[in-house]
């Protein structure tokens, strides 16, 4: 860390001169002496203490494409640095990157162990996943410490063509003439063909709050499309509201959900006075974000006007609602801003209040310096002291005081001394109070160089392709990092997609609130993106630390310890729900040559905790609660606290993206030859009739019909089975249970596997074990599944589904099950990384695969690491479709000095 400390800013300008002096000296510091005993030496001292106490965490997670299709493989690498340094971080072993759903809920959770030093992980999506908007949330157990704004989010895109040969989009009509405007949704089916599906029966329902409403159906016109009354609503934080249809197409089933935006045409409409406050009888900068309903920025221009309603300046948003403007307010005037709204009529703003006096903090960054100006507003402010103080990711890198003799004062503070990224300088009256702020962007001068260099120009069908990479840093040296490459299909894979490692760490990670399109400020085509760079700072919140508990001397309160490993939390508790204090707890994971064993004594309270351990997903554990006889007694609760999922849903397109259309045709060519292979084309591909044997109420599955249906009344009139095998045995024509494994006879086989594909409470597993340790009298119904009904679960469910039903409805913890003084269940374990497949064809052309080789991602790989020379080798095969290949490579040196670069293939 650098940090400079001057005594004062030596300034004798004259207030109107624009002259400005070099805060430095012959050595670059000066002794600490020179703020010691003020607020600025206090302030100073807790950041630092805070930066080694409470060391915080940045999460980045480089994707090899940036939108999926269902059945794919969604490939991440995952960056953890150091929020201050940006160096690879070895304080958290472990990273949980979610994948959510769009109606908020996770669809997918993996615990991403440090591997040999990297974070390397993958999704693998469902070939019957609905398409629609989801998003990637990453972040470690520590930084919730500190607040989920800074955890790593990202928008996806998922689209599903495989299922159905149908799609739908949806369109509004708003009649604002009645009160409440009324709202008619317009949702139009295409077949493959992209032709209107006429005369179609379409089901729909609403769905608000979870609570679906009243089934109705309605038969599309000509153009393919129903209309559907919508009710109104203003709000874009109101959950889970949505249409959901689903439609029988050649044999088919079609679901899809349309989440429902806020209809208000309103814009927001919000100002921000440089340094914090609209100061009277000085000119004051006054930035503005204008948004719409969803949270999007949009373009505005209008006129600030007085109390009299005189025009006094005009204004004019330059990128994405922002924009700014000169005010000189006078004292006792209240400003309003009008502007024409995008429904019609205009809408009039209120400015903030005008500050009879105050402090105005100017900051204009240049080429190598930052130009400072202080302005005190009256004679009262004047001859007294005040501090500024300039910190970047929680550091101190400047700091200076000064009596202000004068009413303008000015400094030049050398970029040089700062970090690229985001810098805050604030200014501090003589009680040590925070008077003024102001963040400003450094653009990074130590951003590593990345040369991607091929063997030959051009590369043809299934032509090894070798790659030479090579990696400096800004002064042209070798540098030795880590990296992470994507080469994708540039056809089909939106070829403007740009690096967004950058981004990441510069801007997402510090600052708060939503930032639209955030790569879009690194990217070198962008037109003036440093100016709308400086328009985000004047107008985007930033708050990693409050100053008043800096300056109370008080850190961070940590509610969640460094996690060195897992963590299990639970209670001991009798029947009548009262804590068993002091029972002896014994956790049992794994299997015997590598398992983990431990033991607890619960507090008084009944709790227990076991950490510090390590296995890998789908590992059984078995907890067990004993009284001092050393018998099994009581009841054992398991308690899991994952930050809750909440997003303001209207940041994301109501229908899947046009340039996305290539990438699905493709990706359903390939999930057709994949199948044809399998000989599974019966299943999906062909037209057939459904014959469904019973409705499947209340089900937590994807489906509407099952084969057969067991309910807990069936159950019960069976007397005391002991397993979920036992229901099943002799009771489902056509499935045969053979020890603890199931068999649906007359349905193909996937892959040589014949389990089922087990579905308890609307969530998959991954093994069909789990069956073994559901409790039987905890179940509301069991559904079988075969052939068409089956096949909404995509080739997963080749061998037939089994949805279980509890009736808790959330069986949690996974897997569970519980019997006096034990438990016996599946939690989170880490995410064992899969290797990304490389077909080679160095083999005789008339041994090779005849397949059509349609890879979308032709090479991913999420260990790129350039040696001391900085150099690393790479080589693939090519696909056998003649396109451009785009290739994105992002990465951090061990010095924390970030790089990415973008470039393309020849490919014919």
């Amino acid at each position: 860390m650098k940090l400079l400390i001057y005594n004062a800013f030596i300034l004798f300008i004259a207030a109107a001169s624009t002259a400005s002096a070099q805060v430095s000296d012959s050595s670059g510091t000066l002794p600490e002496k020179a703020i010691t005993g003020t607020p600025l030496e206090k302030a100073v001292k807790v950041l630092e203490q805070q930066l080694s106490q409470r060391p915080q965490e940045k999460v980045y997670l480089h994707f090899d494409k940036p939108y999926y299709a269902a059945g794919d493989d969604i490939w991440f690498r995952a960056y953890l640095v150091n929020a201050a340094t940006h160096v690879p971080s070895d304080l958290s072993r472990i990273i949980y990157v979610e994948l959510i759903g769009p109606a908020d809920t996770i669809v997918q959770r993996l615990a991403l162990k440090k591997d040999q030093g990297n974070f390397n992980g993958s999704f693998q999506l469902s070939d019957a996943l609905p398409g629609g908007h989801y998003r990637v949330r990453a972040y470690t157990s520590w930084m919730r410490n500190f607040g989920e704004e800074f955890f790593f989010r990202k928008n996806i895109m998922i689209g599903n063509s495989l299922l159905s040969n149908l799609q739908a989009r949806i369109e509004y009509e708003v009649d604002r003439d009645s009160s409440p405007p009324e709202i008619t949704a317009l949702i139009r089916f295409l077949d493959g063909n992209g032709k209107p599906a006429a005369g179609r029966e379409v089901s729909y329902e609403h769905v608000l709050i979870g609570k679906p409403k009243s089934l109705k159906t309605a038969t599309t016109n000509e153009q393919g499309i129903i209309r559907i009354s919508v009710p109104y609503n203003e709000s874009s934080l109101y959950p889970n509201k949505y249409i959901r249809t689903s439609i029988n197409f050649d044999g088919l089933p079609f679901v899809k959900d349309f989440f429902l935006p806020s209809f208000k045409v309103d814009t927001d409409l919000r100002f921000f006075p440089e340094g914090g406050e609209l100061i009277a009888g000085v000119p004051n900068i006054v930035a503005f974000k204008a948004i719409d309903a969803s949270g999007l920025g949009v373009g505005v221009k209008g006129v600030i006007r007085d109390e009299e309603g005189k025009k006094i300046t005009e204004f004019e948003s330059v990128h994405r609602g922002m924009g700014k403007f000169v005010l000189t307010p006078l004292p006792g005037q209240d400003y309003t801003a009008g502007i024409s709204l995008p429904g019609g009529g205009t809408r009039e703003y209120p400015l903030p209040e005008v500050q009879e006096e105050g402090y105005l903090l100017t900051i204009r960054p240049a080429d190598s310096v930052i130009r400072v100006s202080i302005a005190a507003s009256s004679a009262r402010l004047r001859n007294r002291p005040v501090f500024l103080l300039g910190e970047s990711r929680g550091q101190p890198y400047y700091a200076a005081q000064a009596v202000l003799e004068k009413s303008l004062y000015q400094a030049s503070v050398p970029i040089a001394d700062f970090p690229g990224g985001i810098a805050r300088f604030t200014l501090f009256d003589m009680a040590g109070i925070p008077v003024a702020e102001r963040l400003v962007f450094i653009p990074p001068r130590d951003q590593l160089d990345i040369s991607i260099r091929p063997d030959q120009a051009v590369y043809g069908a299934r032509e090894k392709v070798q790659l030479q990479v090579q990696v400096k840093d800004a002064s042209g040296k070798p540098v030795k990092g880590e990296f992470s490459i994507s080469i994708t299909d540039a056809s089909v894979v939106d070829s403007n997609t740009v690096p967004g490692i950058l981004a990441g760490l510069l801007l997402n990670g510090d600052l708060k609130g939503y930032i639209e399109d955030p790569a879009w400020y690194f990217n070198p085509a962008s037109g003036e993106r440093q100016a709308a760079l400086d328009l985000l700072m004047l107008t985007q919140g930033w708050r990693r630390f409050e100053w008043k508990n800096i300056l109370d001397g008080r850190l961070q309160e940590i509610a969640y310890p460094l996690e060195l490993g897992f963590e299990t939390l639970g209670r001991v508790y009798s029947d009548s729900g009262d804590p068993l204090p002091h029972a002896r707890v014994i956790m049992l994971a794994g299997d015997r040559k590598e398992g983990f064993a431990a033991e607890d004594t619960a507090d008084a309270a009944g709790r227990f905790r076991f950490s510090g351990y390590e296995f890998p997903d789908s590992t059984r554990v078995l907890i067990q609660a004993r009284n001092e006889k050393g018998r099994r007694f009581g009841e054992i609760e398991i308690q899991e606290d994952w930050p809750r999922v909440h997003f303001q849903r209207e940041r994301f397109p109501p229908n899947i993206r046009d340039s996305m259309d290539a990438y699905l045709a493709l990706s359903k060519e390939a999930f057709t030859i994949e199948r044809e292979k399998l000989g599974l084309t019966s299943i999906l591909l062909d037209p057939v009739e459904v014959v469904a044997q019973e409705k499947a109420p209340n089900s937590t599955g994807l489906h509407s019909y099952a084969d057969n249906i067991i309910t807990a009344e069936d159950i019960t009139r069976m007397g005391s089975p002991s397993s979920i095998y036992d229901i099943l045995r002799g009771r489902v024509p056509g499935l045969q249970v053979i020890g603890n494994r199931i068999v649906i006879r007359g349905i193909n086989t996937f892959y040589g596997n014949t389990d089922p594909l087990v579905v308890v409470d609307g969530v998959r597993s991954m093994d069909a074990g789990i069956l073994g340790m559901i409790n039987p009298y905890d179940v509301a119904s069991i559904e079988i599944l075969k052939g068409p009904n089956a096949a909404i679960y995509g080739m997963g469910a080749a061998n037939g589904v089994i949805v279980i039903n509890t009736k808790r409805g959330e069986y949690e913890p996974r897997g569970a099950y519980e019997r006096r003084g034990v438990i016996s269940f599946f939690p989170q374990g880490y995410h064992v990384a899969r290797e990304f497949y490389v077909p080679k064809y160095n083999v005789p052309k008339n041994l090779r695969d005849k397949t059509p080789d349609l890879r979308s991602t032709i090479y991913w790989n999420g260990d790129v690491r350039t040696g001391s020379d900085g150099s690393a080798s790479l080589s693939f095969y090519a696909a056998d479709r003649p396109a451009p290949y785009m290739v994105i490579m992002e990465g951090i040196s061990a010095d924390g000095k970030p790089g990415q670069v973008k470039t393309f293939l020849k490919r014919e």
